[in-house]
């Protein structure tokens, strides 16, 4: 039995956490009727953009949400937010990167959107990397509508710890309102500001390979990414079929991971995965098993897929 001191001390306690929990009831129901009826639109951007991460957080957290999937964030994961019109009508979806593995791995975009009711929805896509949101949100064709541009792995490829992997810029953009990737619709954007960087890319990489500098495989990540946005545009349905075809004869397990990579997003070539699904490398295996469940069979589906949210 505790002594009467200490009984009294834990009472007091739980007076000072129940005190606590009613005033943050409060605080937060205050929240929900001053910034949370705040309208999302370009009348009010000094306002929103003056917010914090933790006051962007209880913005999400606060409003009423329009079904139950909605993606609720703590402060601590948000890497960056911003406010972005992809609609093009002085409406603004609210944008933000979350760590998902708690490593500082900012791999996850959330667009939030809000109803003419004022709930709140949201959708995930999933890409590598996503530090700058002034980066990522674009007005690529000038029409009034931010296209969100998101670093991606190739669908076909899994994670390879600390060794490089290939990543390309694949654009989205807002469609009866969900994001929707949306790349070959923008060949000009990847012809005139991502391929030219690239092929400089590809040239050091191959400068660095002769000097012992760099690896083969790291030349290979480079020509991976450009040879993806061929494909996406439609100028070489088939680019780095040639290249993975030699990777898969590199005593490299690295390189046979990267032709497992590329047979399985471009499709069509079930023969050489299974080869590569039974490699002595488990690594490269697992990723040939990978490449024939989740490579892209035509550019048609992989232009018209729409990546789902989810609940976290």
């Amino acid at each position: 039995m505790l002594p009467k001191y200490q009984s009294g001390q834990t009472g007091i306690m739980r007076t000072i956490v129940l005190l606590g929990l009613v005033i943050f009831a409060f605080a937060a129901e205050a929240f929900a009727g001053e910034i949370g009826d705040l309208p999302w639109n370009k009348s009010n951007t000094p306002a929103l953009r003056a917010m914090d991460k933790a006051t962007v957080a209880a913005l999400v957290n606060n409003l009423p949400a329009a079904n139950s999937s909605v993606i609720h964030p703590g402060s601590i994961n948000i890497g960056d937010f911003t406010w972005a019109d992809l609609e093009g009508n002085g409406t603004y979806q609210l944008l933000m990167t979350l760590d998902v593995n708690s490593r500082h791995f900012y791999n996850a975009l959330v667009v939030y959107t809000r109803d003419s009711s004022g709930r709140l929805a949201s959708q995930e896509i999933m890409g590598w990397a996503i530090r700058d949101l002034a980066k990522v949100t674009k007005d690529i064709n000038r029409d009034g509508k931010d296209e969100l541009i998101v670093p991606s792995q190739l669908a076909s490829d899994t994670y390879r710890g600390a060794a490089a992997v290939a990543i390309w810029p694949a654009v989205y953009r807002q469609k009866d309102g969900r994001c929707v990737e949306a790349s070959g619709e923008f060949p000009s954007f990847y012809e005139s500001q991502v391929l030219p960087g690239l092929e400089k890319k590809i040239a050091e990489a191959r400068e660095k390979v002769g000097e012992g500098l760099a690896t083969q495989h790291d030349l290979a990540v480079a020509i991976m990414a450009r040879d993806k946005i061929l494909r996406v545009i439609g100028r070489d349905p088939t680019a780095g079929e040639w290249n993975a075809r030699e990777w898969m004869t590199s005593e490299d397990p690295e390189l046979r991971r990267d032709a497992a990579a590329v047979l399985g997003d471009i499709g069509g070539n079930q023969e050489e995965l299974r080869a590569l699904s039974v490699d002595k490398d488990p690594n490269v295996a697992r990723n040939a098993r990978f490449a024939m469940q989740h490579g892209a069979t035509s550019i048609a589906r992989f232009n018209s897929a729409i990546p789902s949210g989810s609940a976290r």
